[in-house]
This record gives structure tokens, sequence and C-alpha cells, in this order.
């Protein structure tokens, strides 16, 4: 049987990556389990299927999306194999770039920023507001930034 390609043991990894950093930014866990082990395939599964849109990037000069959960695809409205790879500025209309940027570096600066709303785009090209969004670096088990994360808790069409 062939893995899930958000199960792959890279991508487990990069998602406990993504949490433990979130815990370390925000003081609290971004998702709510009894169990959490480095290498759980369960867990990483539950945070795929959060009802939460979560989306990762890499720390390139144009970062690409390492990881984005189910309900960020839904609202995407974009395939797993679409979406990982793209450069993340491709999520936020042309108008929104230079705002967006700043944000990330703001938060690169600080480690993390929250509460932040912005405009979005879809693969449809229809807009959407996001709300309540957490940004935060993400680091490695050598405790050297590799990307950055967000999630947010609310999301409307424009």
């Amino acid at each position: 049987m062939v893995d899930a390609l958000w199960l792959t043991p890279e991508k487990v990894r990069l998602v406990h990556l993504i949490c433990t950093s979130y815990q370390r930014a925000f003081g609290r866990p971004l998702f709510a389990c009894d169990s959490f082990e480095d290498d759980s395939r369960s867990f990483s599964q539950e945070v795929f299927a959060m009802q939460q849109p979560l989306l990762a990037h890499d720390k390139n000069n144009d970062p690409l999306l390492n990881y984005v959960n189910s309900s960020a695809l839904l609202l995407w409205h974009r395939r797993w194999d679409e979406m990982v790879g793209m450069p993340s500025r491709i999520s936020a209309p042309a108008n929104q770039l230079k705002e967006r940027r700043f944000l990330l570096n703001q938060a690169s600066i600080n480690t993390s920023f929250k509460t932040y709303g912005g405009i979005r785009v879809d693969s449809l090209g229809r807009e959407f507001y996001i709300r309540n969004i957490y940004i935060w670096t993400v680091w490695d088990e050598n405790e050297i930034p590799c990307g950055q994360a967000a999630t947010f808790s609310s999301w409307w069409f424009l």
C-alpha cells in the first residue's frame, strides 16, 4: 500500500516540527490530542484532518509551500500535488503581496505573529478574507529556522 502524500516520513517529521514550533512560539499546543509522538502517523493524520487550515513553507527567498492540510486544500480548491511545491505567494492576490511579505518578515524577526487578517485567492480566482492568523517560525531539530507555518480560525469569501 502506498502512503498518502501527507504521511510520508518526511511530512510526518515536518508536522512534528510545525507542532513543536507552534508550542514554542505560543506556549500552547496547536492541536489538542491524547498523545504526541515524534513519528506518530496517526497524529499527522489528525493534523491533516483538523478543521483549521494549516500551511507551511520553506525558507527560500521565494518560499515554496511544503505542507498543507485538508482544510487548506479545500479552501484553496487545490489538490496536494498542485499546492505543495508552489510558491506560497500564489495564495494571495497580487495587490496583497507587499503586505503579506511585510507580515512574514515581522513573524520571522519576532519568530511569531498573531491576530493578523488578510485577503487570499483560491485556484478559481475567488478572493476570501482570513482572520485570526497565527504565523510562526518552524525550527528543525538543531534549532535552525527551516520555514514558517500559519493557521487561522476564521474566513469568508468576498
